[in-house]
């Protein structure tokens, strides 16, 4: 053996490569040997500049006899060595080798290496021969093999590394989920670009915004009675899906038959609950009207009600607030008139089916004739899910 040469196995004077590796038979650092060059040591930084050796006597792995005669083993969990010029590179977690002439021994360290320690702190091991003095600790050359080529621990940009995955903030991500619609998502796998946008636009949110909305009018003018008065109240004709967006039959008019076999249901409008979200709806109107028979001065009305089926009827209360009030001046051409109003109802989670219709009335008019008509291009009522 050279003096010159710097083996991986040798005592009292050992180096890590600061050169070149070389990648061949005779002279390989996987084989032991380390190339070093002059030139090449400005290039390449050393890890540590003096070798971490075993300052104790020795290092036995065992301590004596049992009763039986056989040997107990004896277990470590420091290490007394030598000072280290550059601790910062060894860090709790971190495996090396604790290494004789002949044979190495992987440790790993349970706490970081400050300067000028001279004691390692390790996981508990029984050495597998008995370690003397000046064995040495370097690199776990077969992990570090093992971890160029399979990253299974330690830490990459601040993740943890194991196994199958990896961890940050205490989520652990072990794959990528590729699917339009969401199935198999966990709290462990990512969905690609690809699968958000197919799932996202076939859910509406890119299209609209809205996952759900219908925007109803009438076919058909709805006039008021003569009648003074909400007692005399009509439902406003809504039986028009003119516009409409998301899952068929969350939102259905049902129009002038109403809906078969209930009674009270004729121009209903239905809003179908979910089984495990609470929904929340915005509905938004406009009423015109002009007057009917006799043009006169003329006060109508119009408020929504809110239903629930209940045998084979619907029984309606009034929402509030919803009333909206139209005066039509009701000379020559001087009238027509409207009203608007909004607001946002809940559909609890799994809850009776709720219906909702428009009263039309009278309020108030100058002559007993006179009566207020709808006006078809200004009436439509728009509900739409926000939440």
């Amino acid at each position: 053996m050279k003096k010159s040469d710097n083996f991986g196995i040798r005592k009292n004077q050992v180096k890590l490569p600061t050169g070149p590796i070389r990648a061949n038979a005779t002279n390989s650092n996987l084989g032991g040997r380390f190339f070093n060059r002059t030139t090449s040591q400005n290039r390449y930084q050393k890890i540590w500049q003096k070798p971490i050796t075993m300052t104790t006597d020795f290092l036995p792995n065992w301590e004596g006899y049992d009763a039986e005669r056989n040997p107990i083993l004896k277990y470590y969990t420091s290490i007394p060595v030598n000072y280290v010029l550059r601790p910062s590179y060894l860090k709790s977690g971190m495996k090396l080798a604790l290494c004789n002439e002949n044979l190495e021994q992987e440790i790993i360290l349970t706490a970081d290496v400050n300067i000028a320690d001279t004691t390692l702190s390790v996981e508990s091991f029984n050495p597998i021969v008995s370690f003397p003095e000046n064995s040495y600790i370097r690199i776990n050359r077969q992990n570090l093999l093992e971890q160029y080529q399979k990253k299974t621990e330690g830490q990459v940009a601040g993740f943890d590394i194991d196994a199958d995955g990896i961890t940050k903030g205490g989520i652990e991500i072990t794959g990528w989920l590729d699917s339009d619609t969401m199935t198999g998502a966990t709290a462990n796998n990512v969905p690609t670009a690809e699968s958000v946008k197919a799932y996202v636009d076939a859910s509406g949110g890119v299209t609209t915004g809205l996952s759900l909305f219908s925007m109803i009018t009438c076919s058909a003018t709805t006039e008021t009675s003569n009648l003074d008065g909400y007692a005399h109240a009509v439902v406003m004709k809504f039986d028009t899906e003119t516009v409409s967006y998301g899952t068929a039959a969350n939102i259905i008019s049902y129009g002038v038959d109403g809906i078969e076999g209930i009674s009270n249901s004729s121009f209903c409008i239905y809003i179908k609950y979910d089984d495990t979200n609470i929904r929340f709806f915005e509905m938004v109107w406009n009423v015109a009207s002009n007057t009917e028979v006799t043009n006169n001065r003329l006060l109508s009305g119009i408020n929504l009600q809110e239903g629930t089926l209940s045998a084979s009827s619907i029984t309606w209360v009034d929402l509030a607030p919803t009333n909206g009030y139209i005066y039509d001046r009701g000379a020559g051409n001087i009238r027509k008139g409207s009203t608007a109003g909004s607001i946002i109802v809940e559909i609890p989670i799994s809850a009776s089916a709720k219906y909702y219709r428009m009263q039309f009335w009278k309020e108030k008019g100058s002559q007993s004739t006179t009566k207020s008509i709808s006006i078809l291009n200004g009436t439509q009522l728009t509900i739409k899910q926000i939440g």
